[in-house]
């Protein structure tokens, strides 16, 4: 029995010749020697939903159909899942924003098949798809950096931008009617995906369909704070349907915010703000991934807005690197004499007090220089108090019961930027990586773990 279980699982997009012999394990039952993975020649292909091997005689499978398999996969090996995560980040970011558009997986919030909570989150897309015509004005989408506070309320439907072809499927949802498309291009592929679900068939009721559906999903977005270089300078699409709806990642997505609160009706979109740049590694290291894709809740801490003045007997202080304000605390309940931490969200750098805070502790002016920093404090008389409880994250705070060996509190896809992309492992989780019969465990202690780097998989190139 393992406690705390959370299984990742992160599907490769090669772009290369790849059998199953180079990934497969030891066991009896794995996946036969012969066994082929699906090509998809460009990261173009795979991030818009286009089916594989479309260079190659034999049949293919589009990318949403690949990912959807795997859904109904994890189902299938984990028949007691408390729920089903879905990460994407850069590229992979833009493919679970498409994805989470033209799959039916995640209506109402569930699975197609088992009726599973199903909680998507997407992470610094370079591009996203609108779902109606309209784009953001000029002033929405300013030749700078704009801010992590950047709002837009000023749209319009162009007329003539791109060639006509700014809302073409790939940047909006024109051209997925049904009957659409020159027969083998990518968007004829995606469509003829779409229209395999869904009824609707003319354009009206396609866009009509897909806004209610989506609305209906738990979506949500997580954006770098300094995820702002031009995209004329930087790996970011630059194309003309892209640059109408800002000009960097964290403006584009700020919008798209705004465009989705505008569209759906009664809609509030869920996002955070984490600091750094284009970083996978910060992005799934910050508060609120953690919160939102990891089986626990975080309980029994208050924040201050701005440091104490008095903070007490320094116990321990983390400085080595970035740390998120959840390990901060889980290291302030391991300290026997912990009870508040100061903590810098810029830095990521945290120090352990012995200091009993309220509410009514004095702060640091907004003057200050520490006023940048936050206290983080718990009751005095529940020191010992674990940082994880048994049971799922949600905004209400309700919780489950303990998963128990092959029980995982949750099932997190990641779709990320570059050849085996980062996962995180939760307390005594056990983190798998399943595709084509390779099954790699790994123990993991809560921090995030980068498969990329130093442990090259095969088959699969790095994409930017």
């Amino acid at each position: 029995k393992k406690d705390h279980e959370t299984v990742v699982i992160a599907p490769a997009m090669g772009n290369k010749p790849c059998r199953a012999g180079k990934w497969r394990n030891r066991r009896r039952n794995a996946v036969p020697e012969h066994s082929r993975a699906p090509i998809w020649d460009t990261q173009r292909e795979w991030m818009f939903g286009a089916g594989s091997d479309r260079r190659r005689r034999r049949q293919g499978v589009t990318s949403f159909d690949a990912l959807d398999m795997v859904v109904d996969y994890v189902q299938d090996q984990y028949p007691n899942l408390d729920r089903i995560v879905v990460c994407g980040f850069s590229a992979g970011g833009q493919f679970v924003m498409r994805w989470s558009v033209m799959s039916p997986e995640g209506a109402d919030g569930v699975t197609r098949h088992g009726n599973l909570p199903v909680r998507i989150i997407i992470g610094n897309p370079s591009t996203v798809l609108y779902l109606s015509p309209e784009r953001p004005k000029k002033v929405c989408r300013p030749d700078e950096d704009a801010g992590q506070y950047h709002k837009c309320d000023e749209w319009y439907t162009p007329t003539d931008a791109c060639d006509g072809k700014w809302d073409m499927y790939g940047a909006g949802l024109q051209g997925l009617h049904h009957g659409a498309g020159v027969s083998g291009t990518i968007r004829d592929q995606a469509n003829e995906y779409l229209h395999g679900y869904l009824e609707e068939k003319k354009s009206w009721d396609v866009r009509e369909a897909l806004q209610k559906r989506f609305a209906s999903k738990d979506v949500r977005f997580i954006f770098g704070s300094k995820d702002n270089t031009h995209c004329d300078d930087t790996f970011c699409s630059s194309e003309c349907d892209a640059m109408m709806t800002g000009v960097n990642r964290l403006q584009r997505g700020l919008n798209y915010m705004g465009h989705l609160k505008r569209v759906l009706q009664d809609y509030k979109p869920k996002f955070s703000v984490f600091y750094g740049g284009h970083n996978n590694y910060a992005a799934f290291l910050s508060h609120d991934w953690v919160l939102w894709a990891l089986p626990y809740k975080i309980q029994g801490y208050d924040v201050l807005d701005r440091v104490i003045k008095r903070e007490g007997h320094e116990e321990k202080d983390y400085d080595s690197r970035y740390f998120a304000a959840w390990e901060c605390m889980r290291r302030c309940n391991n300290a026997h004499d912990c009870h508040s931490f100061t903590y810098n969200p810029r830095s990521g750098h945290c120090d352990l007090f012995d200091t009993c805070v309220t509410d009514h502790s004095r702060m640091v002016p907004t003057w200050s220089e520490e006023a940048g920093d936050q206290t983080y404090f718990k009751s005095c008389k529940h020191h010992h108090s674990r940082l994880f409880e048994e049971g799922e994250v949600d905004d209400a705070g309700e919780g489950g019961g303990l998963p128990a060996w092959r029980r995982p509190g949750a099932m997190v896809l990641t779709a990320g930027g570059i050849a085996g992309a980062v996962v995180v492992a939760g307390t005594g989780a056990v983190v798998a990586l399943r595709w084509l019969g390779r099954q790699q465990p790994m123990h993991g202690d809560g921090a995030a773990r980068s498969l990329a780097a130093d442990q090259e998989a095969p088959c699969v190139v790095e994409v930017e």
